[in-house]
């Protein structure tokens, strides 16, 4: 477990290390815990972009951002970064086509990117069948959990699409 967690912060930029560790801290206690930075959606997806601007043009990628609403709901700035940017750099890492569609709705995040109709294995890598991948998953659905968020991930047409709805505390 250790290992995974440092092969997670390793993937992270540098300067949300602390806020990984908070996360993960906060995973490992029962409920939810105090009041956190609260952003928009879009603002944070924006943040995310920029972070990994270096790591999309090394791998030949690209990614494009379209915003159905640009009034988004506000949500754990910190979740959001990790939750989301792990499906970015997932998305970077293991898409087959050069193009990558983030879209942000009034409280929805979709990331949507190509694999070839053959590419079994990162269907799996996706899905966190893969040893040693299936760490960020488990974290995305325990952080989106926490959060009373909704994730889901589809394979359909050759294309990937996760989604997560932004449900607010009742």
């Amino acid at each position: 477990m250790i290992k995974g967690v440092n092969e997670l912060l390793k993937l992270h930029c540098e300067t949300h290390s602390e806020d990984m560790i908070a996360v993960l801290l906060e995973l490992a206690r029962e409920g939810n815990a105090g009041d956190t930075e609260q952003a928009t959606i879009a603002l944070i997806v924006e943040e995310i972009m920029l972070a990994f601007q270096e790591q999309t043009e090394k791998n030949g990628k690209a990614l494009s951002l379209h915003m159905t609403s640009h009034k988004s709901e506000k949500i754990s700035r910190v979740n959001g970064l990790i939750v989301m940017g792990n499906l970015v750099r997932n998305a970077i890492q293991h898409s087959t086509g050069a193009d990558i569609e983030l879209c942000v709705a009034d409280n929805a995040f979709r990331i949507t990117n190509t694999l070839q109709d053959t590419q079994q294995h990162s269907v799996e890598l996706f899905s966190g069948v893969e040893q040693g991948f299936g760490l960020g998953k488990i974290i995305v659905e325990r952080i989106c959990h926490q959060q009373n968020w909704h994730y889901t991930l589809r394979v359909e047409a050759g294309k990937i699409t996760a989604t997560i709805r932004f449900l607010s505390h009742i």
